[in-house]
């Protein structure tokens, strides 16, 4: 008796690939996988890659808005120092006091003007701490008395230098640092081909007191620096009685420009002049000096040029790829172009490698799948073609056979079992039933019996009567139900009654059919359901074996769009609430109310339940002190300071570090929230310093009971800078008013006793 096993196949029916079973299988595992993970694909690249971008766009976009309301803000700030200042009787009085001290040293010394002035030039030039030059002359006396008060106001706002200029000839009579253009004339003198001429004959020309004009950056000798000039006229009766001219350095546009803003390695921020294209800050990948000799020219500066704003993606001067947001400033008549770029290659690498990943991924997961499609094929595929071979040696008359199968229990086990009794049967009976068992073998199932059974062989007779039509039911159904799912028709469903051995078929098919509509269903649902901008929209199945995969890919890009998109709903709140916290600190309040309108909008914008607004102001031994300007819901409670040394608990902490502090167990005795119905401890607590440039300003204490979100902390610590510039301003403009009070009581009372003299 031979034995056939799946080693020892001698005859192998060929057929197609494409028409053998192995290869409908395999196709049916890739179908099945590549369906999905192609709509996956899909679905990144036309969703998740565009919010991407959108991103990247916008906080540039951010940035460079931003900046450009900095700069505005701070030549703002600046022209209403300068009209300020003019409109001062102190400063009216400075200038008629030194041109009467002039012409009376005229008189006195027997010179004409020139000469004059270049006597006070040989006193005064390069010493800009000498007071008075000791010669006993109304000029000395003049500039004793003005020259401590403007020395002071050119320090506190960190000017460069303060000129006062004689309108009919253009003579300095006066400046701060007594720099070389000291007692020169702006018209004639060394100095008149400079950008200090121009400027001088726009303030002369002026017929409102708020005039004010602006010079763009220029080399200025005088300085020996990068530098602009703001005039204004100084008018009594409505006419010009001089100009005053401050000069402003171009460090405070550099620290504006420069600030870290997020942009990455790659990202800066340029000011160009909207003239000539030309560099009107530094950049901070330059060791060399870049200013007013690096052209920026290309599309993004020629169209902020031409006053439009917007985000090109452009080719630079080195030739690199940029993404760039601009926007035209005009600032009293001087147009520049802020710039704000970075690199699309550096902005882009988080989700190119993504997207690297997913296809590593997908390729990793068609090598396994074409494994299992080989191995299951292989386990389906060779017992079959071990059972057809016995049906072809048994057609060709073969008895003596046995299967050699690995037992199971599944369709393939019993098919091997029913061949094994089949060939018992056959051996016993193979010469009544050779031409039923030959018609068998070629696949005639409309064979029957040409012989007359009698005794026990008619049972035989009977039972092939009732198989026959049972097994062409069976694979009419199995034919229908392929032939349903090869046309895409998941509705189909066996419909034959199977008995016997062929009953586990139908239960098998109709799980298969249902897991598979399952699959396309949640697939369906999820694809629409993003693409109806629900984002919170998971696969609801239950999925076995491979299928596990499809629902984690739907789940995971699920998760990644809702990701973006509460992204893109933090920035929106960040922009919106700096925005409006900006708005809350403009126009000239006073520092307490500042203060108080400050920590109030902090804390309601925060949901705080109370706040603390602490600012630096030194004590009677001169050390710096903070102390308690304004509060949000606190409640002062007795042996509870409202003033800290640097160093002292976490607020003077958070300032001698210049580092915030958070606390998430606040003990019960440090701080309380009280309200009509009782009180309660913050469960969380921020200490932020604020700081104007390197200076310490403040402290903000804020405590609430939910911890704060990393968007929320990302808010006050983009906040910070700007309130310790508004404290800055106040502060400022609070010690201008003291040195002009201060510099009012002298001349009062010189003034009393001249009277008293003359009485």
């Amino acid at each position: 008796m031979s034995t056939l096993s799946l080693s020892a196949l001698n005859v192998k029916i060929r057929l197609s690939w494409f028409r053998s079973l192995k290869g409908k299988l395999m196709l049916l595992f890739l179908m099945v996988l590549l369906l999905p993970v192609l709509s996956i694909g899909l679905l990144i690249y036309h969703q998740v890659l565009p919010s991407f971008k959108v991103e990247v766009i916008n906080k540039l976009m951010a940035v460079r808005d931003l900046k450009a309301n900095q700069i505005t803000e701070y030549f703002k700030e600046r022209l209403t120092d300068i009209k300020v200042l003019a409109r001062m009787p102190v400063t009216l009085a400075a200038l008629t006091s030194f041109e009467q001290a002039v012409e009376s040293s005229m008189k006195a010394l027997g010179m004409d003007e020139v000469a004059t002035m270049n006597h006070y030039r040989s006193l005064y030039l390069g010493k800009a701490k000498l007071v008075d030059a000791g010669d006993g002359s109304d000029y000395s006396a003049v500039h004793a008395q003005y020259h401590p008060l403007f020395k002071a106001y050119v320090a506190a706002y960190s000017f460069l230098d303060l000129l006062l200029v004689e309108p009919h000839s253009g003579n300095i009579l006066y400046s701060v640092n007594k720099a070389d253009d000291f007692a020169t004339s702006v018209l004639t003198g060394p100095y008149a081909n400079s950008h200090l001429n121009p400027i001088f004959r726009q303030a002369l020309l002026a017929h409102e007191q708020d005039f004010t004009a602006v010079t763009d950056f220029a080399y200025y000798d005088a300085a020996q620096a990068m530098t602009l000039f703001i005039a204004t006229p100084i008018m009594a009766d409505s006419k010009v009685k001089g100009i005053l001219i401050l000069q402003l350095p171009m460090e405070p546009i550099d620290a504006i420009m420069q600030q870290p803003s997020g942009l990455g390695k790659t990202g800066e921020a340029i000011l160009v002049s909207a003239d000539d294209l030309l560099r009107r800050s530094h950049s901070r990948f330059s060791k060399e000096n870049t200013l007013v000799t690096q052209k920026i020219d290309h599309a993004a500066s020629r169209a902020a040029a031409a006053g439009e704003t917007g985000v090109k993606e452009i080719i630079d001067e080195e030739g690199k790829p940029k993404l760039v947001a601009y926007t035209p400033l005009n600032i009293a008549g001087v147009r520049w172009l802020l710039l704000t770029q970075l690199d699309p290659a550096e902005s882009f690498r988080a989700i190119q490698t993504l997207l690297q990943w997913a296809l590593t991924i997908f390729g990793i997961t068609i090598v396994i799948v074409l494994i299992i499609a080989v191995v299951v094929g292989h386990a389906i595929v060779k017992p079959i073609q071990v059972m057809t071979e016995i049906a072809r040696r048994l057609a060709n008359g073969e008895t003596k056979l046995t299967v050699a199968v690995k037992k199971s229990q599944d369709e393939i086990g019993v098919m091997a079992q029913a061949f094994e009794q089949m060939i018992v049967y056959l051996q016993q009976m193979v010469k009544d039933i050779v031409q039923i068992s030959q018609g068998l073998a070629v696949g005639n199932l409309q064979v029957t019996s040409r012989i007359q059974y009698r005794g026990d062989f008619l049972q035989i007779k009977q039972e092939l009567a009732i198989a026959l039509p049972n097994l062409q039911q069976v694979i009419a159904d199995i034919v229908q139900v392929s032939q349903g799912l090869a046309q895409g028709n998941l509705q189909v469903v066996p419909r034959a009654e199977y008995q016997g051995d062929f009953a586990p078929i139908k239960p098998a098919l109709e799980t298969a059919l249902a897991d598979l509509r399952q699959v396309i269903q949640d697939i369906v649902q999820v694809s629409q359901s993003l693409a109806e901008g629900c984002h919170n929209v998971m696969p609801t199945g239950q999925y076995q074996g491979d299928f596990a995969q499809i629902k984690t890919a739907l789940a995971n890009a699920a998760t990644q769009l809702t990701q973006v998109m509460i992204r893109n709903a933090d920035q929106d709140w960040l922009k919106t609430g700096l925005t409006q916290l900006n708005d809350q600190m403009r126009g000239d309040l006073e520092i307490t109310l500042l203060a108080k309108s400050i920590i109030t909008f902090l804390c309601t914008y925060l949901n705080a339940k109370v706040g603390l607004f602490y600012v630096v102001q030194v004590d009677q031994e001169n050390k710096p002190l903070l102390k308690s300007m304004a509060s949000y819901a606190y409640t002062r409670r007795k042996n509870v300071a409202n003033e800290f040394q640097l160093g002292e608990s976490l607020v003077g902490q958070a300032a001698l570090e210049q580092q915030p502090i958070i606390v998430t167990q606040v003990p019960k005795e440090y701080i309380q929230i009280q309200s009509g119905t009782g009180e309660a401890v913050p469960h969380n607590l921020v200490v932020m310093p604020f700081l104007y440039e390197t200076h310490l300003k403040g402290v903000i204490e804020i405590g609430t009971f939910a911890t704060l979100t990393e968007v929320q902390l990302e808010f006050l610590n983009q906040a910070m800078p700007n309130i310790g510039i508004a404290i800055n301003t106040a502060q400022s403009r609070s010690q201008m008013q003291a040195l002009l009070r201060q510099s009012q009581s002298p001349a009062k009372d010189l003034l009393l006793a001249q009277l008293d003299i003359i009485t």
